[in-house]
């Protein structure tokens, strides 16, 4: 997606479905839900970046017991040097939520790419 917050309400709607029809237990789909407009709302800002400000992606996948979502991005254009995805939610006070909602969230960072990996248990099936 475009680093465009008005695509937020699309991401949470996409998120909150992929949760439940892949079967993750309320309370938790919610949680990796929030989770994930959180960390995209403190990479993109209030504003509409420009066209060329690079993308978000955010991927989903899972296996029998977890849906793993991963959110992935350069950093924003004229963002300070050292910038990341956690120092971002820091800056907003909103890394002690974050990691209330989801306590094992892992930040990693590979050479320019910024990446944010979720878990959430599924239920099991019959």
């Amino acid at each position: 997606m475009s680093k465009d917050p008005r695509f937020l309400p699309t991401v949470y709607d996409l998120t909150a479905k992929t949760a439940e029809l892949l079967g993750c237990h309320v309370r938790p789909a919610t949680a990796i839900t929030n989770a994930v407009v959180m960390i995209i709302e403190a990479v993109v800002g209030p504003s509409v970046q420009p066209s060329n400000a690079g993308l978000i992606d955010v991927r989903f996948e899972a296996d029998v017991e977890m849906l793993h979502v991963e959110v992935a991005t350069e950093p924003p254009a004229g963002r300070r040097p050292g910038w990341s995805v956690e120092a971002a939610l820091v800056e907003r006070r909103q890394l002690d939520s974050l990691r209330a909602l989801i306590p094992d969230i892992e930040f990693v960072t590979r050479e320019h790419r910024h990446l944010c990996r979720l878990t959430c248990t599924l239920s099991p099936r019959p």
